[in-house]
């Protein structure tokens, strides 16, 4: 039981983060700038920290495996590059009051897309090794 609540753990944050991009396009579309940055906020720390877990007790270990292994690791990594670039140029927009819904449309389509992967290919196979330790939650408290 313990591996797979770790597992579905991570699964849930994918679907918190997608449920945090649709609050801020809302906000946006309202002009709520305050709760725009304050959303913001949350979002960037949860996915920051989420690519932080992955990158440090999955990918490593996954990209040993062989040579598909490492090419899904070096696409998923390029990903994370991305949505990091994401987190800076969207919170600069909310700061500057530009942010408009495609930006945002364009950021959930590309973490769902992530996340599929992730949970089809690398989920699985972390789930049956006992690699996530703990559940995101615990990892920011002890951080």
């Amino acid at each position: 039981m313990g591996k797979s609540f770790h597992l579905v753990s991570l699964m849930d944050e994918h679907r918190a983060l997608v449920s945090l991009c649709d609050d801020l396009k809302n906000r946006v579309e309202t002009g709520e700038w305050r709760l725009c940055d304050s959303i913001w906020d949350d979002l960037a720390h949860r996915l920051s920290e989420h690519m932080r877990v992955e990158e440090e007790q999955i990918f490593p270990r996954h990209e040993r495996i062989g040579e598909a292994e490492a090419k899904l690791v070096g696409r998923l990594r390029s990903d994370h590059d991305r949505f990091r670039s994401d987190l800076e140029r969207i919170g600069l927009r909310i700061q500057l009051h530009e942010l408009d819904r495609r930006e945002i449309e364009n950021l959930v389509g590309r973490l769902e897309a992530h996340a599929t992967l992730e949970n089809a290919s690398l989920y699985p196979w972390a789930e049956n090794l006992a690699l996530i330790a703990a559940p995101l939650s615990e990892k920011s408290e002890s951080a």
